[in-house]
């Protein structure tokens, strides 16, 4: 079974791996729209309005958006979210909160080799435990650091360029409603090719890259 690409094992090695550096308890949950959604009636779960979805009820009933990102393979990848539209609202979203009451943190994990790799929105309590264990000369920020540089190389170069605009649809109407969404403008219009809110996520997201690259870089992992 895959979804976007990786097999379910790396997906849920992904997804434990995200529990224990967030230090999440036995009771926390994770909300994945491919097993909420009903696939075989989606007309049913998905309005034109992406703000009166599923997807947007359970990102504002969490505390973060967890995006697992494919490594290469033989027929796809890497970063095949980012090619997809409703992956780009969710992303959208979670950048757009940081400007409200309640942000939303933003993790990104990859599957690469043989075990899950993971960027995370500043440090954790895991790294804040590994560093009071390893002592003085191991601040949490540099645990983090240590942590991260492992992250796939074709990953960081795939999010250096992506372009949440040209992310597609199984459904072209979806595809219009979440650009419009995004932009502010009403649904039903023709999408604009450019606006602030697309280069707000596009670069927000690079910049999250670009700074593991260097991190990546520097380290020689």
């Amino acid at each position: 079974m895959l979804r976007w690409g990786e097999p379910l094992r790396c997906f849920v090695s992904c997804l434990r791996r995200h529990a224990q550096t967030r230090a999440l308890q036995a009771s926390a949950a994770y909300w994945v729209c491919a097993y909420a959604n009903r696939q075989h009636s989606l007309g049913e779960e998905v309005t034109s309005d992406p703000r009166q979805t599923s997807f947007f009820r359970a990102l504002t009933l969490s505390q973060g958006v967890l995006l697992i990102l494919d490594d290469v393979a033989e027929r796809s990848g890497p970063a095949t979210p980012f090619k997809r539209i409703w992956c780009a609202f969710e992303e959208y979203v979670a950048l757009s909160s940081r400007q409200g009451q309640k942000p939303l943190l933003l993790d990104i994990a990859a599957f690469h080799g043989n075990k899950p790799e993971l960027l995370t929105d500043g440090v954790t309590e895991e790294d804040e435990r590994m560093a009071r264990q390893l002592g003085a000369g191991h601040p949490a920020g540099k645990v983090r650091g240590d942590r991260e540089k492992y992250f796939p190389l074709e990953v960081l170069k795939a999010g250096l360029c992506l372009e949440l605009e040209k992310a597609e649809a199984s459904q072209e109407a979806d595809r219009i409603h979440i650009l419009n969404a995004i932009a502010g403008r009403a649904l039903d219009e023709a999408p604009v090719r450019s606006h602030p809110s697309y280069t707000h996520v596009n670069q927000t997201l690079r910049g999250i890259f670009a700074v593991a690259g260097l991190r990546k870089v520097k380290s020689g992992a």
